[in-house]
């Protein structure tokens, strides 16, 4: 049975759109073995079995952006600790898409971090562009579930997603 690794930032408890639609992808194909590559966010496991095809493995630092509504963890910490851990958990999941043994690798986007944007913002011009990019020497698919530049007009939005879409060969385009 082969084997689909997927990024998506955010999982269960998280509910939106992305996670509908990998759930569903995971539950419907039956033929092949799931890891769900995502956020750790405080509270919840590194790793949790779902079924016997089907684990997902959280990264860390704790993503302080995603924790759940109504949780007593403190969700707005200073923000060079946030840029930071983003940096962190994108290098850590980049070192595992490495060491791990997958047929598949499949990304979901756009996971730009509001830390990136801001110290973007701040600098007047991207920072940490190639951070947003997993490299694989495993056929990649990249999954788009809308653009923010569409929504927010600041250029910083634009400029990495440009990046993140040249960057990537197999490229499936949800919503506008």
């Amino acid at each position: 049975m082969k084997k689909i690794a997927i990024y998506i930032p955010r999982w269960h408890p998280s509910i939106g759109g992305m996670e509908i639609h990998v759930s569903n992808l995971v539950k419907h194909a039956k033929n092949f073995k799931f890891e769900i590559l995502t956020n750790a966010i405080p509270g919840y496991p590194e790793i949790e079995k779902i079924s016997e095809r089907i684990i997902v493995k959280r990264i860390g630092p704790n993503d302080r952006n995603y924790v759940p509504i109504g949780s007593n963890q403190i969700h707005k910490t200073t923000f060079p600790y946030r840029h930071l851990a983003d940096k962190k958990r994108l290098k850590n999941i980049q070192r595992y898409i490495e060491k791990s043994n997958f047929d598949i690798f499949h990304m979901h986007y756009p996971y730009i971090p509001h830390t990136f944007v801001k110290m973007s913002s701040i600098m007047n011009k991207p920072v940490s562009k190639n951070s947003l990019i997993f490299h694989s020497d495993k056929p990649t698919l990249l999954t788009i579930h809308g653009l923010l530049s569409k929504l927010n007009k600041n250029p910083i939005y634009d400029s990495y997603e440009k990046h993140i879409i040249n960057k990537n060969k197999n490229i499936l385009l949800l919503g506008k």
